[in-house]
C-alpha cells in the first residue's frame, strides 16, 4: 500500500513537525508513506468572498498537479465527518481489498477545499 498525504500549507511548529515524523515512522511498517507539503495561497486578514474562492483555486490547481491518477483521493476538510482511528483502519484494509492500493490523504489549508477537489 502507498499512501500520499498532501498538505496544502507548511507545518511550522516544531512540535507539530515532530509529532508528524514519529506518526510517519509509525505507519512506514504498514504501508510506503509520504508527506507532500504544498505552497498555501495567502489572502489578507480582511478578504472578500471572491479572494477567497480565487485562493482556493490556485490550491486547487496544485493539488491537482500533484495527484497522480492512479490514487484514491480522500479529502479532508474541517466539513467533513470524523472516523475514529479503528474506523479509518478498517477503511484503509477495505480499500486495498478493493483494490485501491495508492491513497492519496488531501489536508486543506486555511482557505479550505475547492470543489473540485472535494468531489
Amino acid at each position: 500500500m502507498r499512501i500520499r498525504i498532501i498538505l496544502v500549507g507548511k507545518v511550522r511548529e516544531k512540535y507539530l513537525r515532530e509529532g508528524i515524523a514519529e506518526y510517519l515512522k509509525r505507519l512506514r511498517p504498514y504501508a510506503h508513506v509520504e508527506l507532500v507539503e504544498l505552497l498555501d495561497e495567502s489572502v489578507p486578514e480582511t478578504f472578500s468572498e471572491k479572494q477567497l474562492a480565487l485562493a482556493r483555486q490556485v490550491e486547487a490547481e496544485r493539488i491537482l498537479r500533484t495527484l497522480r491518477e492512479n490514487e484514491y483521493v480522500v479529502a479532508l476538510d474541517i466539513r467533513g465527518s470524523q472516523m475514529s482511528s479503528e474506523d479509518l483502519s478498517k477503511w484503509v484494509q477495505e480499500r486495498a481489498l478493493a483494490g485501491d492500493s495508492n491513497l492519496a490523504f488531501v489536508i486543506c489549508g486555511t482557505t479550505g477545499l475547492a470543489p473540485e477537489i472535494l468531489s
